[in-house]
């Protein structure tokens, strides 16, 4: 088995994978890898519309400081 869907998982998740994952195939730790790092993007796009919500109720001159306080 090729080690590199073991590394893609990994640094998708962050460190070292679970033990047990190493008896997955190589189909299905890309697979994993991919839907760990399609729920990133997801997760991304969520809390930004999150947001730019709870802005909305914010008055307009406060905006731009509450948003540097809360965006990363």
């Amino acid at each position: 088995m090729s080690d590199l869907p073991t590394r893609l998982l990994g640094s998708e998740l962050g460190g070292q994978i679970p033990a047990g994952f190493e008896d997955l195939s190589e189909a299905q730790l890309q697979a994993l890898a991919s839907a760990v790092r399609d729920a990133r993007h997801k997760q991304r796009d969520e809390l930004s519309r999150a947001l730019s919500a709870a802005l909305e109720h914010v008055p307009f001159l406060l905006r731009g400081a509450v948003k540097r306080v809360l965006a990363p």
